[in-house]
């Protein structure tokens, strides 16, 4: 009897896994539907809501490995051989040799991270995830999915899917939600996003500043 009692309790445990990772469905089908796209184009304000004004973002990319991204502070512009990062506030620029490794740190700022599955598969690998269904927004309807990435909700993010193609449009990010003093607030709502459009290669060459 000891035998089978341990295999039942197995089961039930093994059960429970795969019912924890398959339940949002929704976060499988963006990772796979951005990961799929060929380029993407966004322009998107993102707002820290304890800090008030949005900041204006924009990011472009293309496979295999070509990006270009603007924000307040900088402009980074890989172009499949070198990875170029311009400081706005010191008008200065480095370069760096391009790998995928370096490729993906430049995702991993909150502002960044909703876009990470275009190069990065795994980008969106969640402790659990919850399909929320339909939400209406400002008169459409989108997919809504909730995912949390550790098993202390210090990171939960709730992302708005076109239903269409399945692609992210808004994102509300939660960091240390459980704690008042400490928890923050952010919202990513694009403004325009484009998938597989036709984006020349002469948008990822870095061209210096005439102040740098």
């Amino acid at each position: 009897m000891p035998k089978p009692i341990l295999f039942l309790a197995g089961s039930a445990l093994v059960a429970i896994a795969v019912a924890q990772v398959t339940t949002g469905n929704l976060l499988s089908s963006f990772g796979k539907a951005i990961n799929d796209a060929k380029t993407v184009s966004s322009n998107y304000p993102f707002q820290t809501i304890t800090k008030g004004g949005a900041d204006s973002y924009s990011i472009t990319m293309k496979k295999p490995n070509m990006l270009r991204v603007d924000t307040p502070t900088q402009l980074i512009v890989a172009d499949g051989k070198e990875i170029t990062r311009y400081d706005k506030t010191d008008k200065t620029y480095y370069k760096q040799p391009e790998t995928q490794a370096e490729l993906k740190t430049i995702f991993a700022p909150e502002e960044l991270h909703v876009f990470a599955g275009f190069f990065d598969p795994n980008a969106y690998k969640a402790v659990r995830s919850k399909d929320l269904g339909p939400k209406t927004v400002k008169g459409g309807t989108m997919s809504a999915v909730e995912a949390a990435y550790d098993a202390q909700d210090r990171k939960v993010v709730t992302y708005l899917l076109n239903p269409e193609d399945k692609v992210a449009r808004k994102a509300q990010i939660e960091l240390d939600r459980k704690d008042p003093e400490h928890k923050v607030s952010m919202v990513l709502d694009t403004k325009s996003l484009t998938l597989n459009g036709n984006v020349p290669d002469s948008t990822f060459v870095f061209d210096p500043p005439a102040e740098s």
